[in-house]
């Protein structure tokens, strides 16, 4: 299944801000991690928007969406 509008999705400033801000308290786990395994730091983000952006548009859904009290979590479904 397509993200419903996916042409429509906007990042805002959330990579900056959040997963590669390496002060920031929850999103410095998955800066390390895009860093460390992809190559991707702040300065650049703009591979990661892009290919959020893309997948947004063409890609099939892989994941699923659970509550966990407050936080979301996202669970890998694909085979």
């Amino acid at each position: 299944m397509k993200l419903p509008n996916g042409a429509k999705a906007q990042l805002g400033d959330k990579p900056e801000r959040y997963c590669l801000n390496m002060e920031h308290p929850k999103g410095k786990d998955k800066a390390i991690m895009f860093g460390d395994r992809l190559g991707i730091t702040l300065f650049s983000r703009v591979i990661l928007a892009n290919a959020l952006l893309e997948s947004a548009i063409a890609s099939e859904s892989c994941f699923s969406l659970d509550f966990i009290e407050f936080n979301q979590a996202f669970h890998h479904s694909c085979g």
